[in-house]
Order: structure tokens, then C-alpha cells, then sequence
């Protein structure tokens, strides 16, 4: 969740620590499960951190090594997937992240540039 508040960005994520929502139309998990932190607020904390060592690299160096890392952690080039973008569903294969973070997704129009949008495997 992305919402700008006069000039500043406000972003919301959801994490699944010890319990997973039973009825999501989607696979979902906890971090419990997967053999990680069994708390919300070492999980907080570890997040935070995480995010601050983020954003000071991103200071430091730019876009390019945030977009890297995720790029080896995300759906490899050419997978299926589905954007539920505002306005529009479309599918198509991955084919990447630009160099300013937008989504890139190969259809049979050609190849869109998607800022926003909720990705699931096709």
C-alpha cells in the first residue's frame, strides 16, 4: 500500500509472522513456519533494520544495487504472471524492473511499464 500525504510517501506492507490469513485467495505463510523470528517485535526490529541499512545504501549508491537484489529474488525473466494494476488486469510474462523500479511486463501489445499494481503468478 503507496499513499502520498503533502510531500511525503507513506508505505504500508503486511507481514505474516505468526499467523497467515485462512481464507486469502493466494498462498500465503508466516514467518514461523518458514523457521524465522517468532515475534512481532523482533521481527519490527529486524525489519526496521533491514530497511535503514536499505535506504542508506540507496543514499549512498543510488537505485541500481536496491534493484539488483531484488531482481535475484523475485520471478525469473519470462515467468507468467498477472498485474491487477488500478484500472486494468493484464497478463503477460516478467521481463524485469526498469532503471527508475517500474515493473516490466511482456503482453501480446508489447511490453508494459507498470508503477503500481498487485503481481501474481499467471
Amino acid at each position: 500500500m503507496i499513499e502520498a500525504q503533502d510531500d511525503a510517501i507513506i508505505v504500508g506492507i503486511g507481514l505474516n509472522v505468526l499467523e497467515a490469513a485462512p481464507n486469502a485467495g493466494y498462498k500465503t505463510t508466516t514467518l514461523v513456519v518458514n523457521g524465522g523470528i517468532a515475534s512481532v517485535d523482533s521481527a519490527r526490529d529486524i525489519l526496521l533494520d533491514r530497511l535503514g541499512a536499505n535506504l542508506t545504501l540507496w543514499r549512498a549508491d543510488g537505485f541500481a544495487p536496491i534493484r539488483s537484489a531484488w531482481l535475484t529474488r523475485t520471478y525469473p525473466l519470462g515467468a507468467p504472471i498477472r498485474v491487477n494494476a488500478p484500472g486494468e488486469s493484464l497478463t503477460g510474462s516478467f521481463a524485469g524492473l526498469d532503471q527508475d523500479g517500474a515493473l516490466l511486463l511482456d503482453t501480446p501489445d508489447g511490453r508494459q511499464r507498470i508503477l503500481a499494481g498487485d503481481v501474481r503468478p499467471g
